[in-house]
């Protein structure tokens, strides 16, 4: 074999082993990016978890309440505290959502910005 072919398929398998390595990290890449956002979805699903079961333990907590008490004022007061515990949740659950919200759009965002590059 001629020393140029000889030169030519030796830079011909260096190129072959560079663009492997490329496409393994690509891959790579591309895997961890639905799997981080998979997490996301994870961790939403377990908030919305929590907050269901702390709305139905308040919901039961209101029920026992008004079962004992024995005059309006006592209702009244009753049904303050069950919606200033209630609009605490909300203003925590909406907080919580709004940051899920843009860790859901820049992990989106960062997924497709990759996958951009890899085409």
């Amino acid at each position: 074999m001629p020393r140029e072919q000889a030169t030519i398929l030796s830079n011909l398998q260096s190129n072959a082993e560079e663009i492997s390595k490329a496409a393994e990290a690509q891959a790579r890449s591309a895997m961890a990016m639905p799997q981080e956002f998979l997490g996301l979805v994870e961790e939403a699903r377990r908030d919305w978890l929590k907050l269901a079961e702390r709305e139905s333990q308040l919901m039961s907590e209101l029920t026992v309440n008004l079962s004992a008490c024995k005059s309006v004022p006592e209702i009244a007061k009753v049904y303050q505290d069950w919606m200033s515990e209630r609009l605490v949740m909300f203003n925590q659950e909406s907080q919580r959502m709004f940051v899920n919200a843009q860790r859901f759009m820049t992990s989106a965002v960062t997924m497709i910005g990759n996958a951009g590059r890899h085409q």
